[in-house]
């Protein structure tokens, strides 16, 4: 179920997974953000702040599923959040309900 309405959140409050084909300094990656830390909607936006005191605002792009290629079975992670404004290339994961967000790749 989605909500039209936003959310806020702090960059530092939770885990950022950089990608692996990006260097160090790309700061491109994945912010894995619980569901039960939004509500049990995934909202059409999330604004994030930055530890710089920048906020930006990540739109929903659609689910995300991983597949177990063992079983060729989908599995739900949740909700993809982008922005595009900043050059960087950051997603937002909000995570679902039942998902171990110690099996995302690079965790």
């Amino acid at each position: 179920m989605l909500r039209d309405t936003y959310f806020m959140l702090q960059f530092s409050d939770y885990t950022f997974v950089q990608d692996p084909a990006a260097s160090a300094d790309d700061g491109d990656g994945t912010l894995l953000v619980p569901l039960a830390d939004v509500d049990k909607e995934a909202p059409q936006q999330l604004e994030v702040t930055f530890p710089d005191g920048c906020l930006r605002v990540f739109e929903l792009s659609g689910q995300t599923y991983f597949v177990d290629t063992d079983s060729r079975v989908d599995e739900f992670v949740g909700w993809s959040y982008w922005e595009d404004e900043y050059g960087l290339a950051i997603q937002v994961l909000l995570v679902a309900e039942g998902y171990d967000v110690t099996q995302y790749p690079g965790y």
